[in-house]
C-alpha cells in the first residue's frame, strides 16, 4: 500500500489555533456585514418580534403558532449567537497573537 498517506496527527500550536480562531472570526464578521449576513439578522429580528406579539396577543391554554414562532426564533437566536461569538473570538485571538508577537 504505497500509495497511502501518513496522517499527522501532531497537535496544533496555540499559534496555529489562533490563527484558526481569527480566520473565523473575521469571516463571520464579513458574513454578517454580507447581503445575506444581513438579511440573516433581520429575519432573525423579525422571528422574534414576531414570537413577542404572538405571544401578548395568544390568551388561554397552550398555542400551537406561539409554540412555532418560539421555536424559530430561538433558532434564529442561536445561530447569531454562534456568529456573534464567532466574531469576538476571533477578535481575541488576534489581540493574544499581537500580545505574544510583541514579547517575542
Amino acid at each position: 500500500m504505497a500509495s497511502e498517506q501518513l496522517i499527522d496527527f501532531a497537535p496544533d500550536t496555540l499559534d496555529d489555533i489562533l490563527f484558526k480562531e481569527a480566520k473565523t472570526g473575521i469571516e463571520a464578521e464579513r458574513f454578517l456585514e454580507s447581503r445575506v449576513g444581513r438579511h440573516v439578522r433581520d429575519k432573525a429580528v423579525r422571528a422574534y418580534n414576531d414570537y413577542v406579539n404572538a405571544s401578548l396577543d395568544a390568551t388561554g391554554g397552550p398555542n400551537e403558532r406561539v409554540e412555532k414562532l418560539r421555536m424559530e426564533a430561538q433558532r434564529a437566536r442561536d445561530a447569531l449567537n454562534w456568529l456573534v461569538g464567532a466574531v469576538v473570538a476571533g477578535e481575541q485571538a488576534q489581540k493574544m497573537l499581537l500580545e505574544r508577537d510583541a514579547h517575542e
